[in-house]
């Protein structure tokens, strides 16, 4: 499973979305092999979106609903949430190995008490990577630039400092995984990139991309993150299934026209939370899917290729199996998708950003102002004319708007 940072849809040309996309063409092989989702949605911001990849449920249900933060206003993910990892241990035919690699995120960050155990904790054997983004430091560290070139590693427990470009350590960290975990595994790598600090890569590791401004910088590192990539999958065996994913979408800083970037990474609307999703692996035939879908669904997926099911495990998911999809029987059920935003962590009561999406409409509703309804547009992550500012709704458009009110209402 890879998850990139900050990468929406509109970042890889398989999408179409973006007139000029980075150029990715490892990626877009895995697409042309594999099932291309594209209606996949995660959540606003790095944390929540991760919590939901890993624990198979939203906000919501597991209490993390923004990024952790120095004075502790924030917290992690509660131990108590079940990991894919932990899942995994008695999986059929297992016992499973596991291995997280780069960019955790879901840990209390800072000092004066860094869980740099945390990943190990929540079920995954080996942990080579970074708490949070490539400026934060764990511990106490000599003075000097930090970020893709000079950053702080933690080793199954053991911090350092290293002076090597970070992407392409992480692809190195997960080929030494696949090489020494024992099968079978469950591999998550996290790439750091593209998340701020925006730096140029090393220059063999990209050829097209202009970096004159921000978003051509990002370009760059969305190709050296291709390109590293390409070598871990590369090292894959045939049986291997391979997930590609995104915490959220594209940064406010580098999102181009026509996107918005006040509707960009850290929103409810599709530019912050439409991201990739593409799966490829053993008997999984290429395909276009437009189901609706949500990073939720991954770790039901997970199990389900494991052969286990969840309520096997007593476990009470958000997320639905994607595997009857992949393998041609049947498209993903999903009636809606939600995506929600709020501050702090943990148990209600709370105020939050909401967005709910069927096949045809998206509601979405700010504490401060009233309810929005705009028409869907698949191809592109961006929300077009607010239905009821405009007014005169349509019979299909009040007809959507009473179903996603009333899906809202009855939102646990």
């Amino acid at each position: 499973m890879v998850v990139m940072d900050d990468v929406g849809v509109d970042r890889l040309g398989v999408y179409g979305v973006h007139p000029e996309p980075a150029w990715t063409p490892r990626l877009d092989a895995l697409a042309d092999r594999g099932v291309r989702f594209d209606q996949a949605y995660a959540e606003t911001v790095c944390t929540p979106g991760r919590a939901a990849i890993l624990t198979g449920r939203r906000p919501m249900t597991n209490g993390v609903g923004t990024n952790p933060n120095p004075r502790g206003k924030n917290r992690g993910l509660p131990k108590s949430e079940v990991l894919i990892p932990e899942a995994l241990k008695d999986a059929p035919g297992g016992p499973w190995s596991s291995a997280a690699i780069g960019k955790w995120h879901l840990a209390t960050l800072f000092r004066p008490e860094p869980d740099i155990e945390d990943p190990r904790r929540q079920g995954f054997d080996h942990f080579d990577g970074q708490l949070g983004t490539p400026t934060q430091l764990v511990e106490e560290a000599p003075d000097g630039k930090r970020g893709y070139y000079r950053w702080q590693r933690i080793r199954d427990g053991e911090v350092s400092m290293v002076e090597e470009y970070l992407t392409t350590a992480q692809a190195d960290a997960a080929l030494y995984a696949m090489e020494t975990l024992p099968e079978p595994w469950f591999l998550y790598l996290a790439f750091s990139a593209v998340h701020v600090p925006l730096e140029v890569p090393p220059p063999d590791l990209f050829e097209q991309a202009d970096t004159s401004d921000p978003a051509g910088v990002a370009d760059a590192m969305l190709e050296a993150l291709d390109h590293e990539l390409g070598r871990v999958l590369d090292a894959v065996s045939d049986d291997v299934t391979v997930i590609v994913t995104s915490d959220n979408g594209t940064s406010q800083l580098v999102v181009r026209p026509p996107l918005l970037a006040s509707r960009a990474k850290g929103s409810v609307y599709a530019g912050g939370t439409q991201v990739p999703l593409l799966i490829a692996g053993p008997g999984i035939e290429p395909a276009v899917s437009s189901s609706l879908v949500h990073v939720t669904d991954l770790f039901p997926t997970v199990l389900d290729l494991a052969g286990i099911a969840p309520g096997d495990l007593g476990l009470e998911l958000d997320g639905t199996s994607l595997v009857p999809e992949l393998f041609g029987e049947a498209p993903s059920r999903r009636r809606c998708v939600f995506v929600e935003s709020f501050s702090p962590n943990g148990d209600p009561p709370r105020e939050y950003d909401q967005a709910v999406r069927n096949a045809t409409h998206t509601l979405v509703r700010h504490p401060d102002g009233p309810d929005q309804l705009y028409r869907r547009r698949p191809t592109e992550p961006r929300e077009d004319v607010d239905l009821l500012d405009a007014g005169g709704l349509a019979e299909a458009d009040r007809d959507a708007l009473r179903e996603l009110r009333r899906l809202l209402r009855h939102d646990p």
